[in-house]
């Protein structure tokens, strides 16, 4: 389990994850080279970790669909496992229920879906049948998840120290890929860091510390995307996960997808394990996923529900036995053991 000084420095990149040891050393009151080597402790045993995905405005604008997968007696993990490798696929979970895996799957649009579903999904041999609920809006996503150990004083002193967003017209500029690479491993990598991998690479042409620079620079500019600290779930005092299908009249459900579920709103500070949010199509129109301190912890949610919004229907659920993706990590037990890159801008080949 995480300590509390762990979880301090956790929330902290939450919420700043590229601020500079000195500015975490300010706001939590403890010397900036302890607090690098608690993150580096933290890291290298995949408890917690940075790393570049997409912004929350690119998740908006992607087409993103959640994809339920019922497999064969015994081959549940080998298919979690062969589409957690993708780079379409984003979220990877085990689930109890009708159906055996759920997916968070990025494509180009219609016709890359109907690709993927029927060409990658349809052709393995361990799946019995499959749904795909297409995301219609994300409400809530895991950027904005807070584990809630830091103070408002602190909270407000973090966000001073994060870069401001790019403006609201602002246009995705040219990547380069070496520079995304690299930020999908490590969201805090620096420019001289950066430098040093491109030469044990061989790139000496490109690899001048002021053009290295600019590249991470232009990257970490881009609305686009954005840097996202995540943790363990179970180190983090949360060892399980659960998964809400719900039906809300239309109405309520615009209402909820224009800001109802905002920080600050009743709704939202009524809620705090929800990790995520979105309106989907189907006989459903609404999912969440929630982080839970044990089983009766998703019943409790389920009655706390009932109470912020009577007319929200639960259908169905489901408990999430394992993550093996989240967001591009591959995990083992909670803790990221390695990244597949993930297509930030593009939705693969499918």
């Amino acid at each position: 389990m995480l300590s509390e000084a762990d979880l301090e420095l956790v929330e902290a990149l939450q919420i700043a994850p590229r601020a500079s040891w000195v500015q975490l050393g300010e706001v939590l009151d403890r010397s900036p080279a302890s607090l690098a080597r608690r993150w580096q402790r933290l890291e290298s045993t995949g408890r917690a970790w940075t790393a570049l995905v997409p912004s929350a405005r690119a998740l908006e604008e992607m087409a993103l669909t959640h994809v339920q997968v019922r497999c064969r007696p015994g081959q549940v993990q080998r298919v979690a496992r062969d589409l957690a490798e993708d780079q379409q696929v984003l979220t990877v979970h085990s689930i109890t229920g009708d159906y055996d895996v759920l997916l968070l799957l990025r494509t180009d649009g219609a016709a890359s879906l109907e690709r993927y579903l029927g060409e990658r999904i349809g052709s393995l041999p361990g799946v019995v049948r499959q749904r795909a609920l297409p995301v219609l809006r994300p409400v809530r996503h895991g950027s904005t998840w807070r584990l809630g150990t830091l103070d408002p004083q602190q909270r407000r002193r973090l966000r001073e120290a994060a870069p401001p967003p790019p403006a609201p017209g602002a246009r995705p500029a040219p990547f380069d890929e070496r520079v995304v690479a690299a930020l999908t491993v490590d969201g805090r990598v620096t420019a001289t860091e950066l430098q040093e991998r491109l030469r044990d690479e061989g790139d000496g042409a490109r690899s001048s510390l002021s053009t290295v620079r600019r590249d991470l620079a232009r990257v970490l500019r881009s609305p686009a995307v954005t840097v996202r600290c995540e943790v363990s779930a179970p180190e983090a005092g949360w060892p399980m996960a659960g998964v809400l299908w719900c039906r809300l009249p239309a109405a309520r459900l615009s209402e909820l997808a224009a800001g109802a579920w905002d920080d600050g709103t009743e709704f939202g500070a009524g809620l705090p394990e929800a990790r995520s949010c979105t309106v989907v199509a189907g006989s459903v129109n609404l999912h969440l996923t929630v982080w839970l301190r044990g089983m009766s912890h998703l019943q409790a949610i389920e009655h706390r529900l009932a109470a912020l919004e009577p007319a929200l229907e639960v259908v169905d659920r489901s408990v999430v036995l394992s993550s093996l993706k989240r967001m591009g990590a591959l995990l083992e037990d909670g803790r990221r053991v390695r990244a597949v890159p993930t297509a930030l801008l593009g939705g693969g080949s499918w």
